[in-house]
């Protein structure tokens, strides 16, 4: 089974994050440096000490192979909001996660460029 379904559509906005009315597939998307919107959670158990988890990228992944990231990142499909895509949290770490479980801290712009991919983020963040 592939890391992304690179035909996955997005919703396209612009630098601001509003929605432009354009969808784009995924591998299209990182191709052409789009923005788009993603969800990132950061998951922090309230034990003594406090935990914060992390995870480490698929080698598999189209960006940032194998790198230490957020507890659960992911994109927004396109019709998604972004209390939707914490659906993210079940499927990459076993955790379901309600909206009211959650405290939205903002939006966070981001843009990493190389040589094979563009990845320009609208990045909704929740802990």
């Amino acid at each position: 089974m592939p890391a992304q379904d690179l035909t996955e559509l997005f919703d396209i906005v612009d630098v601001d994050g509003n929605l432009t009315g354009v969808a784009k597939p995924r591998g299209e998307v990182h191709r052409d440096g789009d923005w788009h919107r993603s969800v990132h959670l950061w998951v922090v158990f309230e034990t003594e000490p406090r935990t914060l988890l992390l995870q480490r990228r698929g080698y598999e992944k189209d960006t940032n192979p194998g790198k230490v990231d957020v507890s659960v990142a992911g994109h927004l499909s396109a019709g998604e909001s972004p209390t939707d895509a914490l659906r993210e949290s079940r499927e990459e770490v076993g955790l379901v996660v309600t909206p009211e479980a959650c405290e939205f801290l903002g939006v966070r712009r981001s843009e990493h460029l190389s040589p094979h991919w563009k990845d320009r983020e609208q990045q909704h963040v929740f802990v």
